[in-house]
């Protein structure tokens, strides 16, 4: 499908009660302030924290630079084992990236995130924010964002040079969620993150469209 073809479809947007409709969020219609969006993905602690296999861990505050405000993301933390087979040459397209174990098969942390999103009907992919902007649904496997969630990676981009967006970007339906994959105690949002989350959050986008996973090795 075209690029141009998303707004056309992300335009329609399900009635709330009677025959009154909600207004589309303002990545469609260039509205610069929107008051929220009616039923979001379950973003809950406890879905998420199913769904991902995760414990629940105390909230990363982030100070948002322009607002002059500080947000608490969710924030998860998950157990991974090490992958101790021999590593597909695709892995080495990310030098030193660690290997683990996902259903018996070598795997990057982002994508074990994905193929569990997945597995509740969210789509999505892994942005790739190296050597060129691109979508990989697991290593050098390119694939296009969904409509939706690629209407809205457009409206963000463009206004930070396409830097900052966080690891995974899914779409269920009309809501997205970004996640942040960090191996616990090693690393942290950049600020081009901490960017791309304020913008993000004067569009409209809610706070609970954003999550952290913080995994570590057993």
């Amino acid at each position: 499908m075209r690029p141009n073809c998303c707004l056309a479809l992300i335009a329609r947007v399900a009635p709330t009660c009677g025959t009154r409709e909600r207004p589309p969020p303002p990545w469609v219609t260039e509205v610069s302030k929107y008051r929220g969006i009616e039923g979001m993905m379950a973003v809950t602690p406890d879905y998420l924290s199913r769904l991902l296999n995760a414990a629940v861990l105390p909230a990363t505050s982030v100070e948002l630079p322009n607002s002059v405000r500080a947000v608490d993301i969710l924030t998860l933390g998950r157990r991974e084992h090490r992958w101790e087979g021999a590593t597909p040459t695709a892995f080495s397209s990310v030098p030193n990236k660690p290997v683990l174990e996902f259903n018996k098969q070598p795997i990057w942390a982002e994508f074990i995130l994905l193929r569990l999103l997945e597995s509740d009907g969210s789509k999505g992919a892994w942005v790739k924010n190296w050597g060129g902007r691109d979508f990989w649904s697991e290593p050098l496997k390119s694939v296009p964002l969904p409509p939706f969630a690629f209407a809205l990676y457009q409206k963000l981009a463009p206004a930070l040079n396409g830097a900052g967006c966080w690891d995974i970007l899914v779409e269920k339906g009309e809501d997205v969620l970004f996640i942040e994959s960090k191996q616990r105690g090693k690393d942290r949002l950049k600020s081009t993150q901490t960017l791309w989350l304020e913008s993000a959050l004067a569009i409209g986008v809610p706070l609970s469209s954003f999550l952290i996973v913080e995994w570590s090795r057993c």
